[in-house]
């Protein structure tokens, strides 16, 4: 997985997320003692808290996510699953409006009918081959977050 550009593997930690509190004040040497911090209900057990993440010192895998005209990325997430590469990135558009969403539609992405419908926020959707992209513009904030799925 990549966060802006860095790499990072995930890993199950094998621990409670007191155990890396615990470990940094033992390089100051405080003890702690063994019943503090330890949570009094059940853990949660849901598989997105199970694990995390480390850096890695390897380049990172893939080129970021080429971006269409007018946007401009904030923060990118690339996941690698068994059919290819899910993109996320959060950023800004370089103009609010309805101008991106215009350029976008010339250019052959294609937008959900809203008829007279105002406001924010839009989806956009254009399909490469075995690559997906949308877009969902909110023209009020300048904003956008897109969405990329490309297969192998």
């Amino acid at each position: 997985m990549t966060i802006d550009g860095k790499p990072f593997l995930s890993r199950d930690t094998g621990h409670d997320d007191f155990s890396t509190v615990r470990r940094e004040f033992e390089k100051f040497g405080i003890e702690v003692p063994g019943g503090v911090g330890v949570p009094a209900g059940p853990k949660g057990s849901h598989p997105a808290f199970s694990g995390g993440v480390v850096g890695s010192e390897g380049p990172p895998p893939g080129d970021p996510p080429a971006l269409p005209p007018g946007l401009t990325a904030d923060h990118a997430l690339r996941l690698e699953t068994g059919t290819g590469w899910v993109d996320l990135v959060l950023g800004r558009t370089t103009t609010r409006g309805s101008s991106i969403r215009t350029r976008l539609a010339a250019d052959g992405w294609e937008g959900h009918e809203r008829g007279e419908a105002t406001g924010s926020p839009w989806l956009l959707e254009k399909r490469t081959g075995k690559e997906t992209t949308i877009v969902c513009l909110d023209e009020a904030e300048g904003t956008f977050l897109l969405f990329r799925e490309s297969g192998r």
